[in-house]
């Protein structure tokens, strides 16, 4: 939680380069998949 960045994943809302945008994504889980468009990654913000 103290650098999510370097595990590639958002520290900021909103953050162009780890953020996933849920716009137009088309929710994918398991191996290769997008988290869902990004629905664990981008709660780390909130979270932390």
């Amino acid at each position: 939680m103290q650098n999510p960045n370097s595990f590639g994943n958002p520290r900021f809302y909103f953050q162009s380069n780890y953020w996933k945008n849920i716009i137009g994504c088309v929710p994918k889980g398991g191996v290769g998949g997008n988290d869902y468009c990004g629905v664990h990654s981008n709660s780390g913000v909130q979270n932390k």
